[in-house]
């Protein structure tokens, strides 16, 4: 049977703190974010790009099926949003074997405004948006090889259930 997540809202938890930081402004001051240009030493550069992710698509039953993650070895990967409405953000830590624990994940809902920084090789799931298209800038490190970026399919879906009241707690159940 699947994992399945109810999303909280995004916020400056401890739950999330493992494995990435929120990044939004403060009325009125300048935010800095060092953790979102963390990069281990591998030689490189580092890459600025924007992508347009499409409509995740939610099942009848408010569901959205996550089978993939996916984590960076070599750099910190921040999504800060251009155009976008509701989107989520999956982590999760690694297990003894290095691959990703469900079980412990967390999903948070964010919205216009909240960017995130997933910290360096930590397990998330691909970029999942609701509410249409995304416009999305992404900031990392780049060594410029296939290592930048190690994914993987995962042996049961995680789970996202979107009908919750209030988003509810983001704790694993089966």
């Amino acid at each position: 049977m699947p994992w399945t997540l109810l999303p909280s809202a995004l916020g400056d938890d401890e739950e999330l703190a493992p494995f990435a930081t929120p990044i939004r402004g403060q009325e009125g001051e300048r935010a800095f974010f060092p953790v979102a240009s963390e990069k281990d030493d591998a030689p490189g550069r580092s890459v600025l790009s924007v992508f347009r992710h499409p409509e995740a698509s939610v099942d009848a039953a408010g569901f959205i099926r996550i089978g993939k993650m996916e984590r960076h070895p070599h750099s910190s990967q921040s999504f800060l949003p251009l155009k976008v409405g509701r989107w989520l953000v999956i982590a999760a830590p690694a297990l003894a074997d290095g691959s990703p624990d469900v079980e412990r994940a967390v999903a948070r809902l964010a919205g216009p405004g909240e960017g995130i920084c997933y910290h360096r090789d930590m397990w998330h799931a691909p970029m999942t948006v609701l509410d249409g298209p995304a416009d999305m800038a992404m900031l990392m490190w780049s060594t410029g090889t296939a290592a930048d970026t190690v994914k993987v399919d995962l042996p049961e879906e995680l789970i996202i259930d979107l009908t919750g009241p209030g988003l509810g707690s983001s704790q694993a159940r089966r």
